[in-house]
Parts: C-alpha cells; sequence; structure tokens
C-alpha cells in the first residue's frame, strides 16, 4: 500500500467516512500537511473504519422481533455477519455462532419427525436447523414413539439427549433398533427426567434401566421388554422412591420383584402387571397399600384369584381403568368392581368365566364408561349386555363383543341411539348381517370396526359402510374379500385394511 497510496486515494476514504467533504479538497490538504510516506498507515486505518462502519449497517437491517430468537434466524444473520458478530450480540447468539453443528441428511430427516414440545412452544416444529438448537426452546418432552420414528438408533437418541438437557418426559416406545446405550446417554446428559417409556424395545436390557433409574423417576414403561430381568425391578423399587406409573415386561416377572415395587415405592397410582407372575397376595398388598390406584392391568395374570379383584373393588374405590382379559375372575368379583368403583371409564372382561347380571351391574353402577370388551365372555348373553350400556352409559365410545352371540335387531338399535359416541364396534366371529351394518352406518361415525369371521355380510354391506359418513379409517375383514374391487378401492382411499384367515 506504501507505493500505491497517494493524497487523491487517501481523500477518497476519507470523503466516504466523512459525509458533505469533497474529496479534491481533502487531498489539497494532505498533499501540503503531510510526507507521501505517511499516507500508507492512513489510508489502512481508514479501510478498516470502513468495513466497521459498513457491518455496523448491516447490524441495522430490520427483522421481526418474534424471529429474533429463532434458531433458523441466528443463523442466517450469523452466515452473514460472520461468527464474531454473532458472538458480541448477546449469551444465546454466541452459543448458536460457537456450538451450531449440522447435522447429516439420514440424522436430520429421523429426528426433525419427532414431536418436541418445550415450555412455552405453541406446537410441533418441522425446521432443518431445529435440531442444531434445541436447547434454546427448553424442551422438556420427546415423542418417538409414532410410525415413523421406529427406525431410530442410539445415535439419534445420544443427540437429543445432549442438546435438550432439560428433558422431562420421553417417549421411545416401538423404537425397535434402540440398545441400552441410548438410555446411558440420557442418563448422562439429562438429569431431568422423570417419565420415561421404552414399550417393545426389545433390545433394551437390564443394564439400561438400571443406569437411567434415578429418584426423579416417576412413571417409567416397559412392557414387552422381553429383555429386562427381575432384578431391575427390584433396582427400580430401590431406586425410584416417587414411582407412581409403571408399565412391567413379560411373563418372566416373577412375583417376588412385583412384591418388591409395591412395597418400594409408595405412591403408585397406575400399574401394568398384564402376563406377569403376579399372585393374589401380592394384589392384595398392593391394594392395601395404594388406594390411590386408578389404574390396573392384569390381563392374562393365570395366578390371581377372584380373591384379588374383591380387594381392589374394596380398597381401590377411585379405579377408573381395570383390565381383567383371560383372568381367573367370577361375576361378584366384577360385581363388587361396580358397585364399589362408580368413576370406572374402562373395563376389559375378554373371555371371562362372568354372567349377564355382571354387565347390567356395571351399566348401572358406571355410567361414566367410555370401553367395554366383552370378547369370547360365552356365558354373557351380548343384546342383554348391550340394551344395559345403552341405557346406562351414554358416553361410550368402544365397545367390543366379538364371539359372543349377538345378533340383528333392539340391541343394535338401542346401541345406535343410546350411544351415539360410539366410534369403535368389535363384531367378528358373530352372527350379524347386513342389516347390522347399514344400521350402524346410518347412526354412527365409526372409524374401527372388526368384521372378521361373520359369515352373513356381504361386499355390498362393505360398501354400505365406507361409502356413509363413518370416517372408517381400520377394518378387519376375512380373507375371501382380500380380492374383491371394493377392497383394493378402499385402500387408495387411506382406509386400513387388515385381512385374516
Amino acid at each position: 500500500m506504501a507505493d500505491t497510496s497517494t493524497p487523491a486515494s487517501v481523500a477518497a476514504g476519507l470523503a466516504g467516512l466523512l459525509a458533505g467533504l469533497n474529496a479534491d479538497e481533502i487531498a489539497s490538504v494532505l498533499a501540503s500537511h503531510l510526507a507521501p510516506e505517511a499516507l500508507a498507515p492512513v489510508e489502512a486505518a481508514l479501510a478498516a473504519a470502513s468495513e466497521r462502519a459498513h457491518k455496523r449497517r448491516l447490524y441495522h437491517i430490520d427483522v421481526r422481533d418474534d424471529a429474533l430468537g429463532r434458531p433458523g434466524t441466528m443463523r442466517a444473520m450469523i452466515e452473514l455477519f460472520g461468527r464474531g458478530a454473532g458472538i458480541r450480540v448477546c449469551r444465546r447468539w454466541r452459543d448458536t455462532a460457537r456450538q451450531a453443528v449440522p447435522l447429516t441428511t439420514k440424522e436430520e430427516a429421523k429426528l426433525c419427525r419427532a414431536i418436541v414440545r418445550g415450555e412455552g412452544s405453541s406446537g410441533c416444529y418441522d425446521d432443518p436447523h431445529l435440531l442444531a438448537n434445541l436447547g434454546y426452546y427448553n424442551v422438556t418432552t420427546i415423542d418417538l414413539s409414532h410410525e415413523s420414528c421406529k427406525n431410530i438408533d442410539d445415535l439419534e437418541v445420544n443427540i437429543l439427549a445432549k442438546r435438550c438437557p432439560k428433558l422431562t418426559t420421553v417417549d421411545l416406545s416401538r423404537c425397535y433398533e434402540l440398545t441400552d446405550a441410548c438410555l446411558v446417554a440420557l442418563a448422562e446428559h439429562c438429569p431431568c427426567i422423570k417419565s420415561i417409556s421404552v414399550d417393545w424395545c426389545r433390545e433394551v436390557t437390564s443394564k439400561g434401566i438400571v443406569a437411567i433409574a434415578n429418584p426423579n423417576i416417576v412413571h417409567f414403561g416397559l412392557a414387552n421388554c422381553s429383555k429386562v430381568t427381575p432384578n431391575a425391578i427390584t433396582t427400580l423399587a430401590e431406586r425410584c422412591p416417587k414411582l407412581s406409573s409403571v408399565e412391567l415386561p413379560y411373563r418372566h416377572i416373577t412375583d417376588e420383584s412385583i412384591a418388591a415395587l409395591v412395597e418400594g415405592c409408595e405412591s403408585i397410582v397406575s400399574i401394568g402387571l398384564e402376563d406377569t407372575n403376579v399372585s393374589t397376595a401380592t394384589i392384595i398388598a398392593l391394594a392395601a397399600k395404594h388406594d390411590r390406584l386408578t389404574t390396573i392391568n392384569l390381563g392374562r395374570c393365570l395366578h390371581i384369584t377372584p380373591d384379588a379383584i374383591l380387594a381392589l373393588a374394596e380398597k381401590c374405590t377411585r379405579l377408573t381403568s381395570i383390565r381383567l382379559a383371560h383372568c381367573n375372575i367370577n361375576t361378584p368379583a366384577v360385581v363388587a368392581v361396580a358397585k364399589n368403583c362408580p368413576g370406572l371409564t374402562m373395563i376389559i372382561l375378554d373371555s371371562a368365566n362372568i354372567e349377564t347380571s355382571a354387565i347390567v351391574e356395571l351399566a348401572a353402577n358406571c355410567p361414566k364408561l367410555i370401553w367395554v370388551s366383552l370378547d369370547r365372555c360365552a356365558n354373557v348373553s351380548a343384546s342383554a349386555a348391550v340394551l344395559a350400556l345403552s341405557e346406562h352409559c351414554p358416553d361410550l365410545k368402544v365397545l367390543y363383543l366379538s364371539h359372543t352371540d349377538i345378533t340383528d335387531g333392539a340391541a343394535i338399535e338401542a346401541l345406535v341411539e343410546g350411544c351415539p359416541n360410539v366410534t369403535g364396534v368389535g363384531l367378528g366371529g358373530t352372527n350379524i348381517s347386513d342389516a347390522t351394518i347399514e344400521c350402524l352406518s346410518d347412526g354412527l361415525y365409526l372409524s374401527v370396526i372388526n368384521l372378521t369371521e361373520c359369515p352373513n355380510i356381504s361386499v355390498a354391506a362393505i360398501e354400505t359402510l365406507t361409502n356413509s359418513d363413518t370416517r372408517i379409517t381400520y377394518i378387519w375383514l376375512d380373507r375371501r374379500f382380500q380380492n374383491d374391487c371394493t377392497a383394493l378401492r378402499l385402500a387408495h382411499e387411506g382406509i386400513q385394511i387388515n385381512f385374516r384367515d
């Protein structure tokens, strides 16, 4: 610059900074007062000053106030100004400039489908820059349990754990590829977790469960985690004294480990014990110690007797949901539940050895019922049961009557008239005909229906069902309908059809 600096070039720089002065006048003053060798450093200083002034003008770009805190806006402006400019704005911009790391396409495609809720947020985000800046949303809940996330792996969960240290609720249900590594990462980076669900994560073992177990946990979902041992359940009982809701895995879970859970966790209000080896004695102890219990699942618990249900009915009068499918229960036990638990909204009694009077008592005493399943209840008159429910339970939404003696006629008509909110019906293995389908189509907004093993229904009835304003999304049909043009057309309309032999 020393060889090219002249009074004219330096004057031009000064004129650019000092508005209103003529460059020729400044040049004449410089030529008379400065030696040529002094012009170079002056021009260099002017160039630096000009650059700083240009950046200051950029800083005054008009940006909506509600966009200034968004990661996408911050990243775009940092790219415009440079990392140094971003660091000077505020702590949040500084962290964005220093820590925002682009993700691979694969990672973005998987993780941007996650439902992310943060304190003060109003919805879901699908921003390609979201994941690099999740920490700024104060994310507290991440749900990866839906179909689009079933192939999420440990790497993605590790990224979420690092960038969302304030997580309190994480649902990883049915993410089949996850292993203990994801739970170890969550335990390391997210100390505030209170609710964790890994239902159907078949590769998760006791190691992962023990790693994340801590005194803050209030909900743990472990349904169908077949590699989790009874010792891990005992560890949960020791490390998670605030546990209030738990879904336990498969049939290998022992009665001793469940008893330890009942004894060690004093706040249990919801417990899932389906297909475990729980005993009548442990259920009686549960009822005695946890009278605030609202939800219990005892489906396929083959070692309990009606005495266990009687104890629950006597002590746990706040029950709203009880599942007793394929259990050894009788009519007096169900009647006791009906009379002592008026707030009941769900009861599952599949294959129960009960009589019609039990359902009549349920309907009369539990008017808030919204979900009733009586599949394969051979000793129950389905028509009488439906008439009772139609009379007393106007909020009913789901009714399963597969493999019962339900037929066309007054009971179906009463259901349509008395329970207009029904959206799901199970009628598989019954002798209903097209008349029942037409009645249901005309009176209800069905979304789910099971019509397998119904020999008296025709293609015309299925067309009636789907052409009406039923909003059907799931249908179970016999395979004899598979090649029918109607089924093919329905598949194209977005209705999921499940065919069974």
